[in-house]
């Protein structure tokens, strides 16, 4: 979980330093790792300025972009401020249910706030779109703030994340690490999956395949790729995203005391509450997308769908395929179709530091650079 590739023990020892008495092995809360990280970019920042770089934080959601194709740079308008930029590096995630149609709160780690949080311990019952990780951490937020009513979590499957199980690691399969043997459709990658599964338990065959996840991915034509995700990738997310054991028994505990109530199916009318505390997972349809950012770069062909349908196509080096090709990196769920393996922590170092040495090498051309996320 360290924040470098090169250092993948990094976040332990930051641990270490702060106190904290957590093993190697111990599932850390996700607002201790957003301590870490606002640490390592504070620090960061502070290094760079007594370098002599100039960094400066704009908070607030991008409300316009426009494309100078001829100088080749950017117009952003952010609240008041507009801003001028030669590069691009798109980290802002993809949409969520709340912004395709559904009214609802968007669940952010940890709550809102005092205030906020408050008001969420009044409601006679609380219910929530989706069912995986951050709907996990919903519960168990609202759970020790002390709310004691019915938590209802809806999802078309119903599914919660599997839990994590001691397992010996194994070799991934020879069909996984020999490119010329991958599979070519999306049934025969399940199939070779499942055949694994039954001669290895089942986490360590996810565990195996992890480092090859992406390559794997990349064999399969772009209409397996959309079969993938239309039928399988749920399925694939509770197996491949799991829970801590003592947070899957928390859940367990509140599932078998009546708090939690799973729903499986389609949202329908009635079942629409004044408070429904968004958790979904992002919907990746870039074509449907409200942000104003993403809505006006597809529109001026900076970015562009990838062949799957899913998400924005990329080149090897994170380029966004486009107009402004060169101009335009993207990385984490954003790419989910060329890359899949793209959000976990592992994941998401390496393209950080792979757009980074791709931004350093423009800079040494003196060629300015800006860094826009909403």
């Amino acid at each position: 979980m360290g924040a470098f590739p090169d250092e993948p023990e990094h976040f332990y020892h930051w641990l270490q330093t702060q106190k904290y008495t957590y093993r190697p092995d111990d599932f850390v809360p996700r607002r201790i790792y957003g301590d870490y990280l606002e640490q390592i970019l504070t620090q960061t920042e502070q290094e760079s300025v007594a370098r002599g770089h100039t960094i400066k934080r704009v908070s607030g959601s991008v409300t316009a972009a426009a494309w100078n194709a001829r100088d080749a740079y950017f117009t952003l308008s952010v609240g008041e401020e507009t801003i001028r930029a030669s590069l691009l590096v798109l980290a802002c995630g993809t949409q969520s249910a709340a912004e395709i149609g559904i009214q609802s709160w968007r669940w952010f780690s940890g709550g809102y706030g005092p205030e906020t949080n408050y008001a969420l311990l009044k409601q006679p019952e609380i219910h929530i779109l989706g069912t995986g990780l951050t709907t996990v951490d919903a519960c168990l937020t609202l759970s020790t703030l002390g709310y004691s009513g019915p938590i209802i979590a809806h999802s078309h499957h119903g599914w919660l994340p599997a839990a994590h199980a001691a397992t010996e690691s194994i070799p991934a399969p020879d069909w996984a690490q020999a490119p010329a043997l991958h599979p070519r459709s999306a049934a025969a990658l399940m199939l070779h999956i499942r055949r694994a599964a039954k001669n290895a338990p089942w986490r360590a065959v996810m565990d195996a395949l992890r480092p090859h996840t992406t390559a794997l991915w990349q064999s399969l034509p772009p209409k397996e790729q959309a079969r993938v995700f239309a039928h399988v990738f749920a399925a694939w997310n509770i197996h491949r995203h799991r829970m801590a054991p003592q947070i899957a028994a928390k859940i367990q505990a509140m599932q078998n005391s009546g708090q939690l109530i799973l729903r499986r199916g389609r949202i329908e009318r009635e079942h629409v509450t004044p408070l429904m505390l968004d958790c979904t997972g992002p919907s990746y349809d870039i074509t449907r997308s409200r942000q104003p950012l993403l809505m006006q770069l597809l529109a001026q062909d900076c970015i562009r769908p990838a062949k799957n349908g899913v998400g924005i196509a990329t080149t090897s080096k994170l380029e966004a395929e486009g107009a402004a090709k060169g101009r335009i990196y993207a990385l984490g769920a954003l790419i989910v179709g060329d890359w899949f393996e793209c959000t976990a922590v592992p994941s998401l170092r390496e393209q950080a530091q792979r757009v980074a040495q791709a931004l350093a090498a423009v800079h040494d051309g003196d060629i300015p650079a800006t860094l826009a996320a909403k």
